[in-house]
C-alpha cells in the first residue's frame, strides 16, 4: 500500500508544482490591471487582467513588428533610459530577457557550453554571453533549479568546450537538476577554434 500511495504522490507532485506555477504566474499579470477593471466594472474579474496583458503584449507586437512602431518603440526606450532609477533597472531587465530567450546579437544566449568549473575536472554547463578582444570569453552558469541564479566567469576560450544542445534542453536540464536529460558528451569542439 505504502508503494501505491508513493507512486501517486510522485506522479502528482510535477502536476501540482506545474499548477502552482501557473497559478502564481496567472495572479500576479491578472492582478496588475485589476485596479482599474475596477474602476470601470465597480468590481474585480478574474481573469479579465491576465487576458488584457496578453492581448495588450500581442497588439504591442504587431506595432513594433512595423516600420513606424519600431521606430515610435526605439525613440520610447531612449526615453524610459533617462528616467531615474527605473531607466537601469529597464535596461538590465531587457538585457536579461533578450539573453535568456536569444533575442538580440550581443549576449544572447545562444551557445550552450561546458566549462571546468568551480575546479579541475568538473564541469558545469553554461551559457557563452560574450567574447572578448583579449581572447577570453564570459560564462553565465546558472544555479539549479533556479536558473535566474548563478554566476558568471572570465574564463580563456580554450577551457570552454561548446555542446550540441539548444538552450531549451539546457535550460531543461538545469531546472530539473539533471533528471529530465540525455547523455552529455564533452567532447564538442574549443570556442577557442
Amino acid at each position: 500500500m505504502r508503494d501505491v500511495v508513493k507512486e501517486g504522490f510522485i506522479l502528482f507532485l510535477p502536476i501540482g508544482i506545474a499548477f502552482f506555477i501557473f497559478k502564481f504566474i496567472f495572479d500576479t499579470l491578472d492582478g496588475i490591471p485589476q485596479p482599474i477593471i475596477e474602476a470601470i466594472f465597480d468590481r474585480p474579474i478574474t481573469g479579465l487582467g491576465f487576458l488584457s496583458i496578453i492581448v495588450a503584449s500581442l497588439l504591442l507586437g504587431m506595432i513594433t513588428a512595423t516600420v513606424v512602431g519600431a521606430s515610435a518603440y526605439g525613440k520610447m526606450e531612449v526615453y524610459i533610459a533617462r528616467i531615474p532609477f527605473f531607466g537601469p533597472v529597464y535596461g538590465v531587465a531587457k538585457q536579461v530577457v533578450s539573453s535568456a530567450t536569444g533575442g538580440g546579437e550581443e549576449g544572447a544566449f545562444n551557445q550552450v557550453v561546458a566549462v571546468e568549473y568551480p575546479s579541475e575536472g568538473i564541469h558545469s554547463i553554461g551559457f557563452l554571453t560574450k567574447r572578448m578582444s583579449d581572447g577570453n570569453v564570459m560564462v553565465y552558469i546558472p544555479s539549479t533549479p533556479m536558473p535566474n541564479t548563478g554566476v558568471l566567469i572570465v574564463v580563456g576560450s580554450e577551457r570552454v568546450t561548446e555542446l550540441e544542445m539548444s538552450v531549451g534542453d539546457a535550460m531543461r536540464l538545469i531546472t530539473s537538476a539533471g533528471v529530465v536529460s540525455e547523455d552529455i558528451k564533452i567532447t564538442g569542439r574549443s570556442t577557442a577554434s
